[in-house]
Order: structure tokens, then sequence, then C-alpha cells
């Protein structure tokens, strides 16, 4: 059996009010806004009859207001669950979304520079999420970043290098100090100095973003001393002793231990140094290294006769114990790379970035075949003074950059007012993008800074 009644009667019979609400937004939507930065919604609410509404508004699982305007403003960085009720004595809808508060250093490419004074300064180009770092203005570049967190504090003469664990970002002076700030704000949060060691002055920082409580940092003078990350202390490294390397390292990101290859340019052997030293013994024998780097699971190296440096060797190992795996020697009488180009390893595609002067080069390092001509050549004044690259993809995280960018700091010395600049490449085809002229000092090291 079934019946009808006519809607509008008085009993407990008539069509229930629907309410519809309208935020502006699509559901569960994510709001970004900035430290103290207000933020007003007026929701637009509809229902078929006109009965008495209440709100409620929830943040973070509480409720803060029963006014159908809602205002937030945080002083804490963070995400916040929010969540609006809108009720008649026929029920209830629900509306949700996310307040998401960032720092104004959320994403984007940090510039690590020195001034006339060899003071170090700390400069950043945003980057909105899901969008590229090229499209920003060059009005929103943050100047001297470091210096409006932390007023009279100094990052220290002659800066060297930039590294990221976990919630901290390390930067090394030749000083002897590592600066440890805070990764979302840059407000600093530890000095690291040396008393014990006063020959202490870090070069290159082998920190791993990751669980790891010990780092290899590689002195001036060629020396590995080690770093404890949590209890930011110095110590010798009994592993390499007193072994002197050549000024240039790359660590193993991968691993939750201490390792790191380096290059000890007396004896010509080649090192990974962790929990013990594995090395290349006597094969490197009258041999002068060009450059070395590691991806996946090898090591790859490529060296040059001392006797004859148009021979040239490629090598490739395991990447931890330096097991043998392959060589090949070929001669090249015209060798782009050099024991001093500035170099950015781009794994997934095989290739190395190197550069040669004004210019830069792509080597697919599984062949000889070493390039003449370059890929990208500078149009503005200046010197290639570091490389960074938009990260590779994250395995389980979508890749919302499938065409990645490569951001290169130029130096012009005979540029008036700030001489560092950063121009923004695509990455596998060399097309120009985007430059950033003049927005920092001389630049040492560039570095994405990732969304955590």
């Amino acid at each position: 059996m079934q019946s009808c009644y006519k809607d509008d009667t008085s009993t407990a019979n008539r069509e229930i009010s629907t309410i519809q609400v309208n935020l502006g937004f699509p559901e569960k939507a994510t709001i970004d806004l900035g430290l103290n930065e207000e933020y007003t919604l007026k929701p637009d609410v509809e229902q078929k009859d006109d009965l008495p509404l209440t709100y409620e508004w929830e943040v973070d699982y509480k409720v803060v207001s029963i006014e159908k305007n809602f205002s937030f403003k945080s002083p804490r960085l963070g995400s916040y669950p929010v969540r609006l009720k809108v009720s008649n004595t026929d029920g209830s809808v629900f509306k949700e979304f996310k307040i998401r508060v960032n720092s104004q250093y959320e994403e984007g490419l940090l510039i690590l520079a020195e001034d006339a004074n060899k003071e170090g300064t700390l400069s950043f180009i945003p980057k909105k999420e899901g969008q590229f770092l090229s499209l920003t203005d060059k009005a929103n570049v943050d100047i001297n970043s470091f210096e409006k967190s932390n007023p009279g504090d100094k990052i220290g003469k002659s800066p060297t290098d930039i590294a990221v664990r976990e919630n901290q970002i390390f930067v090394s002076s030749e000083e002897g100090k590592i600066s440890a700030m805070n990764y979302k704000t840059l407000e600093l949060e530890a000095v690291i100095e040396s008393p014990d060691f006063p020959d202490f002055k870090p070069v290159f920082m082998n920190i791993p973003d990751n669980a790891s409580k010990s780092s290899l940092i590689l002195n001036k003078s060629g020396k590995i001393y080690n770093l404890a990350t949590l209890e930011h202390v110095v110590s010798n490294n009994s592993t390499a002793g007193t072994k002197v390397f050549e000024l240039k390292t790359q660590m193993l990101p991968t691993q939750n231990y201490t390792s790191g290859f380096f290059w000890e340019p007396a004896t010509s052997i080649f090192h990974n140094l962790w929990t013990r030293n594995a090395n290349t013994g006597t094969r490197f024998n009258n041999q002068n290294m060009i450059q070395f780097f590691a991806y996946g699971d090898y090591c790859y190296t490529l060296t040059s006769s001392k006797s004859d440096p148009s021979i040239i060797k490629r090598s490739v190992f395991s990447e931890s114990r330096l097991t043998f795996i392959e060589e090949s020697t070929f001669t090249n009488t015209n060798m782009t790379l050099k024991p001093d180009s500035k170099t950015l390893l781009i794994g997934e595609l095989s290739y190395l970035a190197y550069t040669n002067g004004r210019s830069i080069y792509k080597w697919y390092y599984t062949t000889n075949n070493i390039p003449s001509t370059p890929y990208i050549t500078l149009d503005i004044a200046g010197v290639i003074t570091s490389m960074a690259r938009t990260p590779a993809k994250e395995v389980g995280k979508d890749d919302l950059d499938p065409i990645k960018e490569l951001y290169v700091a130029v130096y012009d010395e005979n540029a008036t007012g700030l001489k560092g600049s950063v121009v923004v490449y695509d990455l596998e085809t060399g097309a120009k993008k985007a430059t950033f002229a003049n927005i920092a000092d001389k630049p040492v090291k560039i570095f994405f800074k990732k969304r955590k």
C-alpha cells in the first residue's frame, strides 16, 4: 500500500526544510594563510522554509564560534581542520575544509651568499604549491631572509654550504661555525662551534635528511670531522684519521648511517667512509680525479692519466663497498668537464649537468661521450657559482611538476647593488624560463627547499 500527504499541512507530514550551504570553494578544500593573517568567511545559506538557523564552527575539533560568519587568525604554523554545522529544527548539514598556516619560507629556492664584507646572507625565492618557481613574481623574492628572522644575528663570514636534516637547516662558514635554523621559519636555533679544534673551518657538510645522528664534515684543510647533528658536537673522525682529502665530496643521502665519498690526491685513493673505510686501493695509481658521484646502486668516477691527461678512465663501482664493476678508457684532447666544474647530478635521466665557463653541458655518464657543445649558455653577465633543481619525484607522491626546472646562480662582479642573480631553465631542454636579476649578494650555494 502507499499513500500521499499534502506537504504543507500543519501536522508532522510536511516536506523537511533542507539547507544548502555554499562556502565559495569546493568541499574539502585547503585555504593557505600566512602567520597571523586574518581570514573571514561569509557562507551563503539557503533553506526551503524560513526556519530559525543555528551555526557552529569547529577548528581543530573544538567549537570556536556560533556566529554565521567565520574569522580565523593563528600565530602558529600548521594545518587546522575546520567544520561548519548549520542546523534548523529539521536537521543539520556539515561543511568541512582545512586551513593551512604557512611560513613565508614554505617552499622555494634558498640562496646562500656573501656580501662585500664576506658576511653570509640568506635570501629566498618562494614557490607556490603546484606552480613552477619560474612563475614567481620578482617582487615576491625575499631578500636577506635570515636577517629578517634573526635581527642582530650573523650566519658567519665566508659561508660555504647548506644542508637539511628533518626540521633544521644547517649553514656552514669558514669562520668556524655551523648555524642550525628552523626549517619552517629560518629562526636561529643553535650555533655549533668547536673550540677544541681551532682549525675547524667546514666547507662541505654530508648531512643526510633522515634520522641519522652523525654526519661527516669536510674541513678547509682537507680533514674530516664528525658532527653529532642532535647534540651539536664536533669530533675527530677516527676512520679518516689524518688523511687529507680534495675539497669535493658526495654522500649517500638514502642511508641512515654516516657515509661519504672522498678523494685522497696524495695516494690517488678513492674512499667511501662509513663505519669502516672502503677504498679503491692501488686501482687509481698515477691518476688524477676529474669528478665522482653516486646514483642508485653505483658510484662513477672519471679520472685522467698523470702522464697524459688526454687519456681518460670511466670507472663504475658498487656505491657502498666500492667493489669494482667495470672500466673503460678513451682519449679526449678537449675535455669540457673539469675538476673545478660545478656539477649537478640528474640521476633519473642518467646525466651529469656541469659548468665550463659561462656554459652548462650534460654528460650521459653511462657513456664515454663527453660533450663538446653546451646545452645552455648564459645570456646575462657574470659567472656561474652554483646549480640546483626541482627535486625528483618521491616514491608514493604525485609528481606535480612533470617538467623539472634547473636553477643557475650567477655572480656579476661589475653589477651595481646586489650582484647575484638566478636564471631558471627547463631541466631537460635547456630552454630559458625566467631570470631573477640582482636579488642576492654573491651566491655561494643555492638549495631547493621542499615543503614539509
